[in-house]
């Protein structure tokens, strides 16, 4: 995924495993930022976007550094993961 310098990053993870047993959780660089109920750890960063049994789907909230750029992954708790990267571009002009 590309973004832009003051993108949000918006990052879907959705699952096929019985109603109830979904345990969708993510991660961003390496470091959990929702909880299995489908609940944003660290609100200042990330917020949800949807959540429903089959479905967790994460908003990264840009900042002046980073745009939220790196690694994301999603789990359901069955030992499979989908990967993802956000890469910035873009980060500016310079006037002359």
């Amino acid at each position: 995924m590309i973004i832009e310098k003051g993108d949000d990053v918006h990052m879907e993870c959705s699952t096929d495993a019985p109603i109830g047993s979904n345990t969708i959780t993510w991660r961003y660089d390496g470091v959990q930022v929702t909880r299995h109920t489908c609940e944003a750890i660290n609100t200042s960063r990330f917020i949800i976007s949807t959540s429903n049994d089959n479905d967790c789907n994460i908003i990264g909230r840009s900042n002046s550094i980073s745009g939220n750029q790196g690694p994301y992954e999603c789990s359901d708790g069955s030992g499979d993961q989908a990967e993802a990267v956000a890469v910035l571009i873009g980060m500016g002009h310079t006037a002359f």
